[in-house]
């Protein structure tokens, strides 16, 4: 099908017009905490993990520095790229208006790609491992707990992350704010930090020691407690290029294809960060 310059003009325009707005819109980016961004030129990502930072000390006789001590790793950064095809047919007779709801869901995938990223980070981390070649949930780094969420189990998780240490022996400090799980996990979370008696009627010491937070690509048994409150993160996103506008793009033989294509693409990738603010179990 031959489309005449006229027809492919207010088509492009329809179709960047609306996924522009929708991406100008405010998301519910419910995962935003797990996750820190920094900006890269390089294209390979240099990671570190912080194992110990100086810290204050009396002033006796003069200044006597510290360090940063870092876990290093370094991680290809990927190319991603999200893109559509829209039959000729829809451009010719003007009928994009069926694909508005498509394309303004299209630009929320694309806001929310970096909490995608730091989620499926996460809930890989039982069988993944970080730089340091032990699994990001691991009993060598302190974070893995066994068994279902119970009230037992979640106090079990929380000191995890509530005794972990500098190199140096010095507490980080961390306390959990955060009771993290999948959707079908949601009435044992709120069971254990949510109701204020028990049910013989003595007080919950649990209850609202940490807010629940859902998320729904979370599918399995698997829950997590974590310190989200620290400019430190659990996970790290390295932007080598951030997804752009989106554009047509032209192929070969579109025309005898019948497809018209609009896409976006970017250099970017999650990676694990500070494993020390986060405990997690597989669940039962």
């Amino acid at each position: 099908m031959s489309l005449n310059p006229t027809q492919l003009g207010r088509a492009d325009l329809y179709v960047k017009t609306i996924f522009r707005k929708a991406m100008s819109e405010e998301s519910n980016d419910i995962a935003k905490d797990l996750y820190a961004i920094t900006p890269n030129k390089s294209g390979f990502a240099r990671i570190l993990n912080l194992t110990a930072v100086p810290g204050m000390r009396r002033w006796e006789s003069e200044r006597r520095p510290g360090t940063f001590s870092f876990g290093v790793e370094m991680q290809k950064i990927g190319k991603w790229e999200q893109s559509v095809a829209i039959d000729g047919a829809d451009v010719e007779d003007d009928d994009l208006g069926i694909y508005k709801s498509a394309i303004e869901e299209m630009a929320l995938e694309n806001k929310l790609v970096y909490s995608a990223l730091a989620v499926e980070a996460i809930n890989k981390g039982f069988v993944t491992k970080s730089g340091d070649g032990h699994n990001f949930f691991s009993t060598e780094h302190g974070n893995l707990q066994t068994g279902d969420l119970t009230a037992a189990n979640y106090e079990a998780a929380c000191l995890k992350v509530q005794t972990q240490k500098a190199e140096n022996g010095k507490s980080f400090g961390y306390l959990v704010d955060t009771l993290i799980v999948g959707p079908n996990m949601q009435s044992k979370a709120r069971a254990v930090v949510e109701k204020e008696n028990l049910a013989g009627g003595e007080s919950n010491t649990n209850y609202h020691t940490a807010k629940i937070l859902v998320v729904p690509q979370i599918t399995d048994n698997s829950w997590y407690v974590a310190c989200l409150g620290r400019k430190v993160k659990p996970v790290e996103v390295f932007e080598r290029r951030k997804a752009g506008p989106l554009r047509q793009i032209l192929k070969d033989r579109q025309e005898d294809q019948d497809v018209y294509t609009w896409g976006t693409d970017g250099r970017f990738d999650a990676a694990y960060a500070n494993y020390r603010l986060i405990a997690g179990s597989v669940g039962s």
